[in-house]
């Protein structure tokens, strides 16, 4: 009998240790299923990670190359505006009323920059919208009674920010014979700043108006000013333009449409 009870004790322990390792051997598959799944989620994360590394790496890059490429562009248009302002006023000096602004005749003198003229003879600027040159309204001189012709000149086919970064250039002052400038969207049939930076800022009328009492009295109507024109030393609106004036004044969003155009007197 003590052989038995001896031997039942040795079965149950046997027992007990196989299910201990079934136990422990179920627990490690479980165990390792779930590090395996924490594994691949973190292969996962790892990847999303880079996968929008890469993605706001390459347009940051993009955006850094375009905003490289785009200032190169404007400053290089900058001076080409600049020479082809003052060749075209020295021209006029020497030609006087005989001088014409169409490009075939500003070719023949060499006033406007070679970088300007594609191969088919039309004017361009370095983001490959038109350059328009145009006789403007004359303006008064020294004295009153002496007017002094104007001419003005459009660059077409701008993206937003350049034009919002041109517009708040110092493209001269008065003395420097710089009458206006003036922000706009331009298409093949209208272009809204060569057709603005001619327009005058008019004194408001003042008009007849019978009060209450019968009596007659003057009241001054509110002045109409342009919003998207400036005037060097101009109390409304001087040039340069401010930025958030430049932003409402090139509004033509994300298509290369916007234009600048910028008048001097000869």
């Amino acid at each position: 009998m003590a052989e038995d009870k001896t031997d039942n004790k040795q079965q149950e322990k046997l027992d007990g240790l196989e299910r201990l390792r079934a136990y422990r051997e179920k627990n490690a598959q479980q165990e390792d299923i779930e590090v395996r799944r924490w594994k691949m989620l973190g292969r996962m994360f790892a990847l999303f990670v880079l996968c929008a590394v890469l993605i706001y790496g390459a347009k940051a890059v993009q955006w850094a190359y375009i905003h490289l490429h785009n200032q190169s562009r404007m400053n290089e248009m900058s001076v080409q505006i600049s020479q082809l302002v003052d060749n075209v006023r020295q021209l006029y000096a020497r030609q006087g009323e005989k001088m014409d602004l169409t490009p075939d005749y500003l070719k023949q003198f060499e006033a406007i920059p070679r970088e300007m003229i594609a191969k088919n003879g039309k004017l361009i600027n370095p983001f490959g919208g038109k350059v328009v040159l145009q006789p403007s309204l004359p303006v008064k001189g020294i004295a009153p009674d002496i007017l002094q012709p104007t001419f003005k000149v459009s660059m077409q086919g701008l993206p937003h920010q350049v034009c919002v970064k041109l517009a708040q250039m110092d493209w001269g002052s008065g003395e420097q014979g710089l009458q206006a400038v003036a922000l706009g969207v331009a298409d093949d049939a209208y272009d809204m700043a060569l057709t603005d930076v001619d327009r005058q800022t008019t004194e408001a009328a003042s008009k007849p108006y019978q009060d209450e009492n019968g009596r007659w009295r003057l009241v001054k109507e509110r002045q109409d000013y342009l919003l998207n024109v400036a005037r060097p030393n101009d109390v409304f609106r001087p040039t340069p333009f401010k930025e958030n004036d430049a932003i409402a004044g090139c509004a033509c969003g994300n298509e290369n449409r916007c234009s600048i155009a910028l008048r001097y007197a000869y």
